[in-house]
């Protein structure tokens, strides 16, 4: 088997995922952070090594949870390596070949996520880049996220001598196979959205070719009698004559949303437009069960359809403490996983971790240590270490402290009983709960968690307010990442 050969030694080589005569593509895994990277190596001093330069600084300059990141870069006298991050998941490519192609409803979700990815790649005010290699191979499919990768044949706004000649069959416009684009990137542009039209394309009846001829395009979409607007997006998108293609990709994304509100599709982010709703869990003191309410309430969310991540907000490094005593803790994209639940550490505040999904359950710590709660909170306490008395001076105490408005927050009663917690109730003036000794946060099924019933009416409450500007027949879409509700959700649809 080929060897790794970095200066460093850093790596150690899982499986070789491709090589030819410009060099090869490595998995391989740190040997001391335990892991994996992708590693590309450029032989000699040619072409693919000057690509694999301008791929590191271009996504030296880019940062996007979308998009990988680079780790690090290496060289010797006759190669050149440059490593990174690795995007586990399933190719658009493999994804089709193995389950057919998409639903209207699925093509129209997808899309919109790739749009925005090509959008902020054109958009930026000092920096813009043209990726000219978008094809299904190079999108990664993971938990209804999408990823972009491989920006070998990218060219930026700050190339001087750029030329792109290489280009991938069927996801490649005329002109990309005839010429190169030098510093043209409004050129570049409008290839990058032919190759996004044959993705779509693609994923709507599962053909691509080098060039569609006149009326080509329509008419195998007609076929599947789909809306006019992504009719229109796809048909335009693929025209022969870049001139006569649209040279900008934030107008291709506005008729994507026309195509989403034709075709019924609620994306919740296009809906919400402020992205998870944050709900925080903070303790009264010390010790009253915050961390562990919060794991639960993540796990008990996602138990009723709701993709639910939790975040560690205060200083106590929990999850890294977890994480060190379980080794079965799984690891992606700076979060650990255990038994379905997402779980982020606490990271410096110059450190970015995008969490895709509908709700953040947010471990804040204590409520002194509560600086800027959610949009709900949830306080927990215990009676014997609060008192009856603590417990009904609660709420002022969160008022007096907190900028939140009181229908906005609950309380729970950690490690107690139904008896215990009708008294307590009868002392408390907004919602509450109670969580009874036993329970375990990651061996809990649905319908176990029966004092937590009332705080879950009250979210479940507010995440359809946050939905009132949609249809009512498109507010079940609101759990359309989570895995256990994907295939119900687009028989609706």
């Amino acid at each position: 088997m080929e060897e790794l050969n970095l200066p460093s030694g850093k790596y150690s080589l899982i499986r070789r995922l491709k090589s030819d005569h410009k060099g090869s593509v490595f998995l391989a895994e740190h040997k001391t952070m335990g892991v994996k990277r992708i590693i590309k190596k450029a032989i000699g001093d040619g072409a693919y090594r000057k690509c694999l330069m301008r791929e590191a600084y271009i996504l030296s300059r880019l940062k996007s949870p979308f998009i990988p990141a680079v780790c690090d870069i290496e060289e010797t006298e006759d190669a050149f390596y440059i490593i990174e991050e690795y995007i586990e998941g399933k190719s658009l490519y493999d994804f089709i070949r193995e389950n057919g192609i998409f639903e209207q409803n699925k093509v129209l979700e997808t899309g919109v996520k790739l749009a925005k990815i090509i959008d902020f790649l054109h958009s930026g005010n000092s920096f813009r880049v043209c990726h000219l290699d978008i094809h299904p191979k190079n999108i990664i499919i993971k938990d209804g996220i999408i990823y972009l990768i491989d920006f070998g044949n990218s060219i930026c706004s700050d190339d001087t001598a750029k030329t792109c000649v290489m280009a991938t069959k069927g996801f490649a416009p005329p002109e990309q196979y005839i010429s190169g684009f030098g510093k043209d990137m409004g050129h570049a542009v409008s290839a990058d959205i032919y190759g996004f039209g044959a993705v779509l394309m693609y994923m709507l009846t599962g053909v691509y070719k080098e060039v569609f001829n006149s009326g080509e395009v329509q008419e195998l979409l007609c076929e599947r009698n789909l809306s006019g607007s992504i009719i229109t997006v796809v048909s335009n998108a693929l025209d022969k004559k870049a001139d006569y293609r649209q040279n900008n990709m934030s107008i291709v994304w506005e008729q994507l949303n026309k195509a989403v509100k034709e075709g019924q599709v609620c994306l919740r982010d296009g809906c919400k437009g402020d992205g998870p709703y944050i709900v925080s869990v903070a303790g009264a003191d010390r010790g009253g069960g915050a961390t562990y309410t919060a794991v639960l309430l993540t796990a008990l969310l996602r138990e009723h359809g709701i993709y639910a991540v939790y975040e560690e907000k205060h200083n106590r490094d929990t999850v890294r403490k977890l994480a060190r005593l379980y080794s079965q803790l799984g690891y992606d994209r700076g979060c650990f996983s255990y038994k379905g639940i997402t779980m982020k550490p606490k990271y410096n505040d110059n450190i970015n971790i995008h969490l895709e999904c509908d709700v953040i359950v947010r471990d804040e710590g204590t409520v002194e240590e509560c600086v800027k709660p959610g949009a709900y909170l949830i306080v927990v306490t215990q009676e014997d270490i609060l008192g009856w008395a603590g417990i009904k001076s609660l709420p002022e105490r969160i008022n007096k402290t907190m900028d939140i408005h009181e229908k906005n927050i609950s309380i729970v009663l950690n490690r107690c009983d139904k008896e215990t917690y009708k008294k307590a109730s009868s002392l408390i003036s907004c919602p509450s709960g109670y969580l009874e000794p036993s329970l375990s946060p990651f061996c809990m099924e649905a319908g176990e968690c029966i004092g937590m019933e009332n705080i879950l009416k009250e979210l479940l409450a507010e995440f359809k307010k946050g939905d009132r500007d949609c249809e009512e027949k498109c507010k079940p879409d609101i759990y359309r990442r989570h895995p256990k509700h994907r295939n119900s959700v687009r028989k609706k649809g």
